[in-house]
């Protein structure tokens, strides 16, 4: 079976050309465009927000399933297959 592209032709592709294969669809020469030369990148600069750290506060954080589960799902009463 002969290759899809051969080395020396792979070296021969113009600048900017690439072969891609997505899935199973056959392979395609197509134009590459550069992430860098990508007219909707954006390239500003963000500056670095400064979050402050804070004591792990356990008991704000702990959060009880079965006291969530009597609130939310509202059981009308009889069999609760959820109640653990």
């Amino acid at each position: 079976t002969r290759p899809l592209i051969g080395p020396y032709e792979l070296g021969q592709l113009p600048q900017g050309t690439c072969v891609v294969k997505i899935f199973q669809n056959d392979p395609i020469k197509t134009p590459f465009t550069a992430y860098y030369k990508t007219p909707e990148f954006d390239t500003t600069i963000l500056e670095d927000e400064y979050f402050p750290s804070r004591p792990f506060d356990e008991e704000a954080i702990y959060y009880d399933v079965k006291n969530r589960n009597k609130i939310i799902l509202k059981p009308k009463g009889g069999f609760d297959p959820f109640d653990f």
